[in-house]
């Protein structure tokens, strides 16, 4: 599960932290205020889109971290070129660098993050 939501140069955040409860967690603020950014932050860290529009303005890259309820962070880095994943796990000294992989994220990171689309009858997936 995930605990804390971190977007760093992500779109309108320069850096936006957010503790998760367990169950459920509403999102509410005026309209423009950077809410469909963290679902969009989600979907990236789940499907690593080919867009760099979520990299803020004059920032050289977009990160995305998610911390797990045991310790280990997964963050998502947009380049402008290119996107990486970092996993650090507990009492590691340093993250786990997955990059060039292609269009769909490492199967590691997705087991770790416990996130994927979910088939619905008919074969539609809904996502996050």
């Amino acid at each position: 599960m995930i605990t804390r939501l971190t977007l760093v140069d992500f779109m309108a955040h320069a850096r936006t932290v957010f503790d998760l409860a367990p169950g459920l967690n509403v999102l509410t603020g005026p309209n423009n205020t950077g809410k469909s950014a963290v679902v969009e932050a989600l979907r990236c860290l789940v499907e690593n889109p080919p867009r760099s529009y979520v990299i803020r303005h004059g920032a050289a890259e977009a990160r995305v971290v998610a911390e797990l309820d045991d310790g280990t962070t997964v963050a998502w880095v947009r380049r402008p070129k290119y996107a990486l994943y970092e996993v650090t796990r507990p009492g590691a000294e340093a993250p786990e660098t997955y990059a060039k992989f292609g269009r769909t994220p490492p199967e590691d990171v997705l087991a770790i993050l416990g996130l994927r689309s979910v088939a619905l009858e008919g074969g539609e997936e809904v996502d996050v």
